[in-house]
């Protein structure tokens, strides 16, 4: 039996609704309201301060959960996992931004926060295809997908992590890259999973959430350069 996109197309979907309904359980508590929103209790000293560091994060997820939800009407597996990808990238930055203003321990970072990492480097291979441009119509699946052990005998280059983390960290082997991908055919990009990627991302997110709240250092460091003091005070004043 031969098989199709649409077979392809098909798992994903199932997949996809788990990933996306494990989102919504494991980030929010209520509509509009995500775990990043506790965040601002940690960082205000009473009702009168405004932190804004909790509302910007709740803010980029909330579009996250929007993006994910609209991928769920897509057809396309590779327009499924670019908008997912890029939506998840967006929440990553911002919260490797605070990681880096605390300065937390990269070892600490490299042992649990190992799907940031993972999202950041497919996230560089969608914004910066590099050689990847120079191939011909590439097919795309992802991991787990049951039809792989037969899709893959179908393409001479596969295109999967290790190959995105080897060549997609930095331009040390550009070079060698577009030796390997230009004016290719049968090239077989294969997706991460997308149930495993989004519980990871969804754990390393209350991870770091529970970091915030749970280290006092942290705390000062975040509460001088995100906390408002007065703010309701002086917004009442002010109207």
């Amino acid at each position: 039996m031969s098989i199709t996109i649409q077979d392809l197309e098909g798992e994903l979907k199932k997949e996809f609704q788990t990933a996306s309904t494990n989102f919504d359980k494991h980030l929010f508590d209520k509509p509009q309201y995500s775990k990043f929103c506790y965040i601002h209790k940690h960082l205000e000293s009473g009702k009168k301060d405004h932190n804004c560091l909790g509302c910007n994060l709740n803010n980029i997820l909330m579009f996250t959960q929007v993006q994910i939800q609209q991928a769920l009407k897509m057809d396309n597996i590779e327009h499924i996992y670019f908008q997912v990808i890029m939506s998840l990238y967006l929440a990553v930055e911002r919260m490797d931004t605070v990681l880096n203003i605390v300065n937390l321990n990269k070892s600490y970072r490299d042992t649990h926060f190992k799907t940031i990492h993972r999202i950041r480097k497919w996230a560089n291979f969608i914004k910066h295809p590099k050689a990847f441009m120079f191939c011909h119509h590439p097919s795309f699946t992802f991991n787990g997908c049951s039809f792989n052990s037969s899709i893959r005998k179908e393409f001479n280059q596969i295109i999967d992590e290790p190959f995105i983390l080897t060549y997609y960290s930095n331009n040390v082997d550009n070079d060698k890259l577009f030796q390997i991908l230009e004016n290719k055919e049968k090239v077989l990009v294969v997706f991460p999973n997308i149930t495993k990627l989004i519980e990871g991302f969804a754990e390393e997110a209350n991870k770091f959430v529970s970091i915030v709240e749970n280290n006092e250092v942290y705390r000062e460091i975040l509460t001088t350069k995100t906390t408002f003091l007065d703010y309701y005070i002086e917004t009442k004043t002010e109207s």
